[in-house]
């Protein structure tokens, strides 16, 4: 349950206090006002341990109308939120879970980022876009690229049309957006640096075109 008054007791009840609730992670039920289950979950990712923890994610997406993956996006676009990485990790742990964003693939592309692009590419940071905070699997700040290792969970229809989205802000905003999926990186990376230098070189002609010069006759 929610409150605006800063000063809240209740006696044999914990109270926490957030700084800060979005709109949409906030409900009313039963005419009281109550966080949302994605935002619920984050919240309780920070006191239980990871088999309490599995097991609400599991009530919470068989009991509701609230899926796995919305628990995740919200878990994910939460990088701030202390309970964000103990909650992706429960549920990539569930038997047909969605895969940790620590995954083996991003790990194989960070080495491969280290050896052939060394300082170009910074892991897991946020871009703003718009006025909207995305986080970018890898990002080329100076080039304007960001790589997207994608894995399971980018093949849900729901996934991907907010792939799309982003993918469009992105643009729109200037970055070119590369997507390698997770065999590629892990099975084939020769094609994956190879795509990435093409994406690189690719920014590299467009910035030029960008600050060219022309003077007067």
């Amino acid at each position: 349950m929610t409150r605006h008054s800063r000063y809240v007791k209740l006696s044999d009840v914990a109270v926490r206090r957030s700084r800060s609730l979005d709109s949409d992670e906030v409900v009313t039920v039963a005419g009281l006002p109550c966080t949302a289950i994605p935002r619920t979950l984050l919240d309780l990712a920070m006191i239980l341990d990871d088999s309490g923890l599995q097991r609400v994610v599991d009530l919470a997406s068989r009991d509701s109308d609230v899926s796995r993956l919305d628990i995740w996006q919200r878990a994910r676009s939460s990088r701030r939120h202390h309970g964000g990485k103990p909650l992706r990790r429960a549920i990539a742990r569930q038997p047909g879970g969605i895969e940790d964003h620590d995954s083996d693939a991003e790990t194989a592309f960070a080495r491969l980022a280290q050896r052939h692009w060394p300082g170009v590419f910074e892991h897991h940071t946020e871009v703003e876009v718009f006025g909207r905070t995305f986080e970018a699997d890898f990002h080329a700040r100076d080039a304007g690229l960001v790589v997207e290792i994608d894995g399971r969970a980018h093949d849900l229809a729901e996934q991907r049309h907010f792939d799309s989205f982003r993918d469009a802000l992105m643009a729109d905003a200037g970055l070119e957006v590369l997507r390698l999926g997770r065999p590629v990186v892990l099975f084939r990376p020769q094609e994956a640096v190879a795509a990435v230098t093409n994406a690189l070189r690719s920014c590299g002609q467009r910035k030029r075109r960008q600050t060219s010069v022309i003077l007067p006759s």
